[in-house]
């Protein structure tokens, strides 16, 4: 079998890949970052004793693999970017789950926040983004190569009045109000890779 190289990627995503994100995030629009949880599905392809994720300026608070608390070595790889190494013992067929506490950072690469007096109707501000050509990895914890593909659900928290839409199915027309604040949640059930996740 022909094994896939990615020059782009620290991921070790011929070992394990990733096959379902569960987001649930809150958009910080006064200090321009998303704060929140992200749970990362895996499942292992081949027996190793380490998973590797991309990731570029994020502020972990707490990892659990598994449920339990674990810790994670970092490192950079010159012209790749930095990674995130979690070891442990993973046998081929085994499932199982990575959740990070974590938050952006406000110059993340992944992320464009526009005030609100460069908006249209100059009332609210606005967020896009682009994970495009390799900067998922500045929003999220992962395998930021189009190698691996995976679905992802999410529920994101916004101020008042604001409805976030991303590349999933809404599942609410409206968002759910709680503390002055909106819920949205969003579905992706078709399997595809990380640059095409989008809000």
């Amino acid at each position: 079998m022909v094994q896939i190289r990615d020059p782009n990627t620290c991921a070790n995503f011929n070992e394990i890949t990733i096959e379902n994100i569960n987001f649930d995030w809150f958009v910080d629009f006064e200090r321009t970052r998303i704060v929140g949880a992200a749970i990362l599905n895996y499942r292992v392809l081949k027996d190793t004793d380490k998973i590797i994720l991309d990731i570029s300026d994020q502020t972990i608070c707490s990892i659990k693999l598994n449920g339990k608390k674990c810790k994670a070595r970092s490192g950079e790889i010159s012209l790749v970017g930095k990674y995130l190494l979690i070891d442990g013992q993973f046998s081929s067929g085994q499932k199982g789950k990575i959740e990070f506490q974590y938050s952006t950072s406000s110059s993340a690469s992944a992320l464009q926040f526009v005030e609100s007096s460069l908006t249209a109707d100059r009332t609210h501000p606005f967020l896009y983004s682009q994970c495009q050509q390799i900067h998922a990895k500045s929003l999220v914890p992962c395998m930021d190569t189009p190698a691996v593909k995976q679905t992802y659900t999410a529920n994101i928290t916004v101020p008042k009045g604001m409805q976030c839409l991303m590349s999933a199915v809404l599942l609410e027309d409206e968002g759910r109000p709680v503390n002055n604040r909106e819920i949205n949640g969003s579905e992706q059930f078709v399997q595809f890779n990380f640059l095409q996740v989008c809000l």
